[in-house]
């Protein structure tokens, strides 16, 4: 498990991995923001380097993702699904909220949010 200190000093980021012959699970919690961003990049782009074919991104326990993030898990779930990965996204409440919120200020495109839905 990776836990990344937040801004906020509220709920950090944690990350736990598990990690099965083809398929490789991010569990994320906390608060998901521009300082924790990068450790959850770092482990979605190690995907690509162990070879699996599907990753799990589950969500479930984020308590707070910021805009810059949203932008972020966009791009890095398109670039894996670009290197034919299959990519599952389970999302809490507020994070899909907020990439919803994001599509609408048009920050992302109406896409964001059908790529998330796997």
């Amino acid at each position: 498990m990776h836990t990344t200190p937040n801004v906020h000093g509220c709920e950090p980021c944690s990350i736990v991995v598990t990690v099965e012959p083809s398929v490789v699970t991010l569990r994320v919690s906390g608060e998901l923001d521009h300082a924790a961003w990068p450790s959850v990049e770092q482990a979605l782009m190690s995907c690509l380097v162990v070879g699996c074919e599907g990753i799990v991104l589950d969500l479930a326990d984020v308590s707070f993702v910021s805009l810059s993030s949203c932008e972020q898990l966009h791009r890095a779930i398109g670039t894996l699904r670009a290197a034919r990965r299959h990519v599952v996204v389970e999302l809490s409440r507020t994070v899909m909220h907020t990439m919803r919120l994001v599509v609408s200020l048009g920050a992302l495109p109406a896409s964001a949010v059908a790529l998330l839905d796997g």
